[in-house]
Order: structure tokens, then sequence, then C-alpha cells
């Protein structure tokens, strides 16, 4: 009768609540899924673009490493270099020595045998008017003679005095303009 009526209607309304409450879960779940699969998406892109930086990271790195390389080779040739124009340089000095030392011993043996030339010239010029004076005959002409022939010796000796000091002088300055030219190379 009445009761079995209104369990019919009971389990009829407590069936339609349920797919209520089941389409209302689908609902959600369906929404859950869609945040969860927008959750994975934004994540993969995160994922995919960090992974891009550390690759750009380890590239840099490697061409940071590479350029440091280079710059201690640069170096190292670099320093090699400029040891190698010490040595040159060095040597070269030595060389500069080496040549001013012979200049300025030649000048010195050519001023040397100069000055003992003169020395000997003075000598016999000197002994020429002892003997002169010795042998000075009383005639007057005799005299202006011997006296004109001492004038002429001393005349030379002034001349080849004068020589030899421009021939000194011209040495002195050939080893300075060599002493230049060696300065300059």
């Amino acid at each position: 009768g009445p009761s079995s009526a209104l369990s019919a209607h009971f389990i009829e309304v407590l069936d339609s609540n349920s797919s209520l409450m089941r389409e209302e879960f689908d609902a959600r779940l369906a929404r859950l899924e869609k945040i969860i699969h927008n959750l994975d998406q934004k994540h993969s892109a995160s994922f995919n673009e960090l992974s891009e930086k550390v690759t750009k990271c380890s590239d840099l790195c490697r061409s940071a490493s590479r350029a440091t390389s280079t710059i201690d080779s640069r170096l190292a040739t670099v320093a090699a270099t400029t040891e190698d124009v010490q040595s040159d340089i060095e040597g070269l000095e030595d060389r500069v020595r080496i040549r001013m030392d012979e200049a300025t011993s030649r000048a010195q043996e050519i001023t040397d045998r100069s000055v003992s030339r003169m020395a000997e010239l003075a000598r016999g010029v000197q002994e020429g008017i002892d003997t002169l004076l010795q042998t000075r005959g009383v005639q007057d002409e005799g005299r202006d003679e011997s006296h004109r022939a001492v004038e002429r010796r001393l005349m030379e000796l002034e001349k080849l005095q004068k020589n030899t000091a421009l021939q000194i002088s011209m040495l002195k300055s050939r080893a300075k303009k060599t002493d230049e030219a060696v300065i300059e190379v």
C-alpha cells in the first residue's frame, strides 16, 4: 500500500540526488583534470626553459674556458717575445760596447803614434838646431843661412803639429759619429 509507494518515491528521490551528485562530481573531476593538465604544461614549459638556460650557461663556461686558454697562450707568447727582445738588446749592447772599445783603442793607438812621431821630429829639429849652433861660422852669410834653415825646419814642424792636431780631431769626431751610429742601431 501506501508505505511501498512512499519507499518507491524515496528511492526515486535518492536516485535523482545521487545522479545529480555524480554529475557534479564528474564536472569537478573534469575541472581538476583540466587544472592538472594546465599545471603539467606550465611545469613542462618551465623545465624546458630551465634546461635551455643550463645549456647556455655550460656553453658560456666552455667559451670562457677557451678564451682563457687563448689569453694564457698569448701571454706566454708575449713573455717569450719579450725575453727574445731583451736578449737581443743585451747582445746589441755588448756589440756596441765592443765596437766602442775597438774604436777607442784604435784612436788611442793612432794618437800615441802621432805623438811619438811628433816627439821624434821635435828631437830631430832640436838636434839640427844644436848642430847648426855648434857649426855656425863667423861669416854673417853662413849665420843667415843657418838661421833660415832653422826657421824652415820650425815652420815644417809647426805645419806637422797642425796636421797632427787636425788628424786627432778628425779621429775624435769619427769616433763620436761611430758611437752615435752604434747607439742609433
